[in-house]
């Protein structure tokens, strides 16, 4: 019974999670709009670094790659937290050893592998474009995506394992 409480509330807060990436995905969208029509109140808004916005006077290609790599990150982020969420609904507390469980958590590890693909290259992409056209040095925080793939790709395998030694058991008896 504590258990199922617990992942109740881990639900719940995986929600609260997905509808905040789903909030900053807007946020960043409307921003990405503004910036053509009031570029003063696109840079100000929320979650938005100022100093992408000078991309937008130099090079208005640059800006839309770049900004499009963040968005796709953002909205990635979303997804993800969204196959959590699935993950969540998928689990049977009664019987959680399943080849189900084990595809999502193994799709969910390659999707943050993607994610991380994703982030180096808009990193990488927005920190060249700041230091060549503007001189500007934009540091983006470092993550742990990779890292938090590998866990649950381990995650997976341990499920995997528990489902060997399940079908093992039921063939003893």
């Amino acid at each position: 019974m504590k258990t199922e409480k617990i992942l109740s509330f881990l639900k719940i807060i995986s929600w609260i999670v997905f509808i905040g990436y789903l909030m900053t995905a807007g946020s960043l969208l409307i921003s990405f709009v503004l910036s053509f029509f009031h570029p003063e109140i696109a840079s100000k808004m929320y979650k938005v670094n100022p100093d992408i916005f000078v991309l937008r006077e130099k090079s208005t290609f640059v800006f839309v790659c770049g900004f499009s790599l963040i968005i796709a990150m953002v909205c990635m982020f979303s997804y993800f937290w969204f196959l959590v969420i699935k993950l969540f609904d998928k689990l049977n507390i009664k019987n959680p050893f399943s080849i189900e469980i084990v595809r999502h958590l193994e799709k969910m590890a390659y999707f943050l592998l993607g994610i991380f693909i994703v982030s180096v290259i808009a990193k990488g992409y927005l920190e060249g474009q700041l230091n060549h056209l503007v001189g500007v040095e934009l540091k983006l925080g470092e993550n742990n995506i990779l890292f938090m793939a590998g866990i649950i790709y381990i995650i997976s395998q341990i499920f995997k394992r528990g489902i060997e030694i399940q079908q093992e058991n039921e063939l003893t008896v």
